[in-house]
């Protein structure tokens, strides 16, 4: 939507480390409010509902900011980790695939989806049902079709199979 805006790198950085931040805050502030007044209409609201309420929320608050900034950078760690493995093991002994070979593995009647990118095969079973995702084929080198979509960490956790030549 912003192409040619915003880098799309940095829009991905909005959207998957900023903004969830601020939806998060503002959701926080509006419960606490909405709880407050509750708790002052039920009078029930003194200092003792007023820690409470500031624990709980305080306390998940946290916990949030841990799992979207930690969490995930040691899942994304993990990832780029066996990313690392695969490709050691995979550049030991790759197969070389040509278009022709390649297009066997179209996901259809039992076979595996692979998809080439950047001259990369990957196995993309989970991800292409019956062969085909979003419109798009596997057995195909689809370089420019998913570079339109995504950005190359996304082919992280999936298994190298071998290379197009």
């Amino acid at each position: 939507m912003t192409k040619g805006i915003i880098d799309r790198n940095f829009s991905l950085l909005l959207h998957e480390a900023i903004l969830p931040i601020f939806t998060v805050t503002a959701f926080f502030i509006h419960a606490s409010i909405s709880i407050k007044f509750a708790f002052m209409r039920w009078r029930i609201w003194n200092r003792f509902t007023s820690c409470i309420l500031l624990i709980i929320f305080g306390g998940t608050f946290l916990l949030f900011i841990y799992f979207q900034f930690f969490a995930q950078q040691n899942a994304s760690l993990k990832n780029s980790t066996t990313n690392n493995l695969n490709q050691i093991n995979s550049s030991q002994v790759q197969k070389i695939f040509s278009l022709s070979e390649l297009a066997k593995y179209d996901g259809k009647n039992g076979n595996p989806a692979y998809v080439a990118v950047d001259g990369t095969v990957y196995d993309l079973s989970s991800v292409f049902i019956n062969g085909s995702h979003f419109g798009y084929s596997a057995g195909q080198d689809l370089t420019a079709a998913f570079h339109s979509r995504h950005n190359s960490s996304r082919l992280s956790g999936f298994p190298v199979v071998g290379v197009l030549k």
